[in-house]
């Protein structure tokens, strides 16, 4: 519990990933550690005897924090920098004079300066605020060569000024070792975002040029064939078997080439517009129905029997077209690769928790080398029993739409004996009245 309040403090003072971008962050957390720095200093130097030193850094601390308040809270973080870093370069050669100039530590903070400037400033800016630091470094540094009478030693005593040395080394070090880890831990969080986004694009490409290989080439044939049949059908010499036949091929092909349009249709939309599921309470039986009344005629054409065993009283929580469509995909399949006189069957099983409906088969099951990529874009449609052809994007968009149900989907399968395809959706909590998709 702790770590993570700690967090939020950290993300509340410092601004996180999403909405403050990586510079103004690591400005923030410099600024946070100047003014414990510069608080930590204000008392040092009142106990070692350098009073005007210890004025003017409770000065640069007053001013410190305005400039982390103008840029964390009034979001004006260009300005802060700026203030910032012109600051430093006109307060540090105040420093030099009030710290014993070339005998006191100045010179190092004039070095963490610069540190600061390389890991906050605008990569565009460093020729403008790399040259002013080294131009203030330098004034005072020749200034204080050719006229030595101009300082006085301020240190009480030898003791104190080694202490004064040590104290600074071990505040300009813990703040190197801050800001450097800071700025490689965000470099490694933002490489990390970077990579996950390179994926997503990776994948994106990848979808376009299966639904672009889909339209070009598994839309168009039965488009074509159709076109092919419909110019048979205008001989008037076909006997009537032969229409028939026609008819029939000409029914199925239209048939297919529908179903590959609605999933298309489907996928492109809910890509498109961020589709998010409705999850309601839903009938299952009722939700059935019409998906039942659409394929019986297609399991008529090869005499499988199509039933259902599911409840009247099965009630789930999911997206009512979302899983019709996942339902209506897996029958379509199953009665795909079914033969002739099969049996194709859905039923549900409730538990306390969680409703698995099965969708069964008694086909000729999945090959091996198709079952670890089913799911996914990277596999290709295997002809049916009567040689019906796919696009294998029918079990891809119904993974996706139970995702995004929060729900589930798997297979099991047995050479010979068929495959099961199970979906699993929360079921109903006994409050809630179901919605009915007719």
């Amino acid at each position: 519990m702790l770590p993570q309040r700690l967090r939020s403090l950290a993300g509340y003072l410092v601004g996180t990933a999403e909405n403050v971008p990586l510079e103004a962050r690591v400005f923030h957390a410099v600024c946070l550690m100047v003014l414990c720095g510069i608080g930590l200093n204000v008392a040092f130097n009142f106990l070692i005897g350098l009073p005007e030193v210890a004025w003017l850094m409770l000065g640069v601390l007053m001013a410190a924090a305005t400039v982390y308040y103008t840029s964390r809270f009034l979001n004006r973080v260009s300005a802060a920098m700026a203030v910032f870093l012109l600051a430093c370069d006109l307060i540090l050669p105040v420093n030099y004079y009030y710290n014993s100039g070339i005998n006191g530590p100045t010179y190092a903070i004039f070095l963490l300066c610069l540190l600061v400037t390389i890991s906050v400033a605008p990569r565009r800016q460093y020729p403008v605020w790399l040259p002013l630091n080294l131009a203030a470094m330098l004034a005072v540094f020749g200034w204080d060569y050719f006229h030595r009478d101009w300082l006085k030693e301020n240190y009480e005593s030898r003791g104190s000024r080694y202490l004064d040395f040590l104290y600074t080394y071990i505040i300009i070090g813990s703040l190197i070792i801050f800001i450097v880890t800071y700025i490689r831990k965000a470099y490694h969080a933002e490489r990390g975002l970077a990579r996950g986004r390179a994926a997503e694009l990776a994948e994106a490409n990848e979808v376009k040029n299966k639904l672009l290989s889909i339209i070009a080439h598994d839309l168009k044939e039965p488009l074509t064939s159709i076109q092919g049949f419909l110019e048979l059908l205008g001989d008037k010499d076909m006997d009537a078997a032969q229409r028939r036949r026609l008819e029939a091929e000409l029914m199925h092909r239209t048939r297919n080439a529908s179903e590959l349009l609605n999933n298309v249709l489907n996928w492109t939309r809910g890509q498109m517009d961020g589709l998010r599921a409705r999850r309601v309470p839903v009938n299952l039986a009722g939700l059935l129905l019409p998906v039942i009344r659409l394929l019986e005629p297609l399991a008529e054409e090869k005499a499988i029997n199509l039933t259902s065993a599911v409840s009247p009283a099965t009630c789930v929580m999911g997206d009512p077209d979302m899983l019709q469509l996942v339902l209506r995909n897996l029958l379509t399949n199953a009665i795909k690769y079914s033969h002739p006189g099969g049996d194709v069957r859905i039923t549900a099983e409730s538990s306390v928790y969680y409703c698995v409906i099965m969708v069964r088969d008694n086909g000729d099951g999945i090959p091996p080398a198709q079952q670890a990529r089913l799911f996914s874009l990277d596999t290709h449609s295997a002809q049916g029993t009567h040689a019906e052809k796919g696009a294998g994007l029918g079990l891809y968009l119904c993974r996706e739409f139970m995702e995004r149900q929060e729900g589930t989907i798997a297979f099991t399968t047995e050479a010979g004996k068929g495959t099961t395809f199970s979906v699993s959706l929360p079921c109903c909590r006994e409050s809630e009245t179901p919605y009915s998709k007719r």
